[in-house]
């Protein structure tokens, strides 16, 4: 199993210096003169030391000059970049960075990772220019690990243009950009190694808000990349060959090198939009813990149903349905397998997890479900607001009727819940 940690922000030692460059280096962290060099000289040694021709050098100055899509990508968006930095506690407070992009000029609107911002004090953002400016968190998203802050005594900030993830195709090349361990404006480039990833690992502490429930990454079906993305790369953007964002930089895999995450442009866009206007992200939420119809759950569900249950080949397993929940009103029983949702085969629980991220709070969602190896039969949920449920799986309402009692078998907190590993 692959522990995922969140990229950012970046402690840094006294003096703004990051731990990882003071191992190395003193001239970038120390205000001491560094080795002066010709600027001229080339890197390389001269293969000989005969001086170009006046030729060559016409040829040269006539040829059309080289361009890159990494070049051009990161000219267009590096001035909507900026570094977020962030001041925590009173007397001894502490310090770190990460990153965040102008996806709102005109309003001065940054877009970054919630967890960059979680417990700030005090939040700043330096520019491309290295103006220094103060700014608000207007709103946080837990559960998508998303914040948008508002740059106090600032107008017609530089912007970044907002793509489309849903066209990117696995390959496709991405170029990421961000401040990792105290390096500004570092631009790195790779492809799209995935779409649709799920990544089970907490995005804030067990205990983060205050209703005091716990967040899960598990709300965003992520895509992967193998562009370098390290500490201080935490809410970056992401871009496409054409310098749109795609994705937002939150997320890499420990002990492992060329697995990064972000999260898709399109679920930022929605988020940013409710957080922007000052309201909380709203999530729709069914209330059952799902998982994948494995060896392990099937055992499961013969040692407690009996040998005469047949569960589907494929399909999301039921592991518990949350009481008073819109599952539970419309009747859904642990051990039940969902089929089909909104009228697609389920092939895996992501499936059922991406359905309902992409419903809206109050839509009846269309479930087809198989009871105790019974026929399908087609069930409508209306969805709840997740937030509305102060934890979804440890500590829901009252049941309206008597819910079958369940085994904590689930980690998942979707509003639909899921149990399952990422490796």
């Amino acid at each position: 199993m692959a522990l995922l940690v969140f990229v950012g922000p970046v402690p840094l030692l006294p003096g703004g210096c990051p731990p990882a460059l003071a191992a190395h280096t003193t001239s970038l962290c120390i205000d001491a003169p560094a080795a002066a060099v010709d600027a001229r000289a080339p890197p390389w040694a001269p293969l000989r030391s005969k001086p170009r021709t006046d030729e060559r050098r016409d040829a040269d100055a006539a040829a059309p000059r080289r361009t890159s899509f990494v070049a051009n990508a990161a000219a267009l968006v590096g001035p909507a970049v900026v570094r977020v930095d962030v001041e925590r506690g009173e007397g001894r407070p502490e310090y770190s960075h990460a990153s965040g992009f102008v996806y709102d000029g005109s309003n001065c609107l940054v877009l970054t990772n919630a967890h960059v911002v979680q417990g700030a004090t005090r939040v700043a953002v330096v520019t491309a220019e290295g103006d220094r400016k103060d700014a608000t968190v207007l709103g946080v998203d837990a559960h998508t690990d998303l914040a948008v802050l508002k740059v106090a005594d600032a107008r017609n900030l530089p912007e970044a243009e907002l793509g489309d993830d849903v066209a990117l195709r696995v390959g496709d090349w991405v170029v990421a950009i961000g401040h990792p361990i105290g390096l500004d404006h570092t631009v790195t480039l790779g492809i799209v190694s995935s779409k649709g990833r799920s990544i089970a690992s907490p995005v804030m502490s067990r205990r983060d808000d205050e209703s005091g429930a716990r967040r899960w990454a598990d709300r965003v079906r992520f895509i992967q990349t193998d562009a370098a993305i390290n500490p201080g790369n935490s809410g970056g953007p992401l871009l496409d060959d054409a310098g749109r964002v795609i994705g937002i930089n939150t997320a890499t895999a420990m002990h492992a090198d060329g697995i990064g995450f972000a999260i898709p442009v399109t679920v930022a866009k929605r988020v940013a939009a409710d957080l922007a206007a000052g309201k909380r992200a709203r999530h729709a939420y069914l209330g059952v813990e799902l998982s994948p119809l494995t060896p392990e759950t099937r055992r499961l569900v013969r040692d407690e149903a009996g040998d005469a249950v047949k569960l589907p080949d494929r399909g999301a397993l039921v592991m518990r349905v949350v009481p008073g929940s819109p599952a539970a009103a419309a009747g859904l029983r642990r051990h039940d397998v969902l089929v089909t949702v909104a009228g697609a085969p389920v092939r895996d629980v992501a499936t059922v997890l991406v359905a309902v991220e992409e419903a809206n709070v109050g839509d009846s969602l269309s479930l087809g479900l198989r009871r105790g190896g019974g026929r399908e039969q087609n069930v409508a949920v209306t969805t709840a607001n997740l937030d509305d449920f102060s934890d979804p799986l440890d500590a829901p309402p009252p049941a309206k009727k008597p819910i079958p009692a369940a085994g904590r078998d689930g980690v998942g907190r979707l509003g639909v819940g899921a149990r399952r590993s990422f490796s």
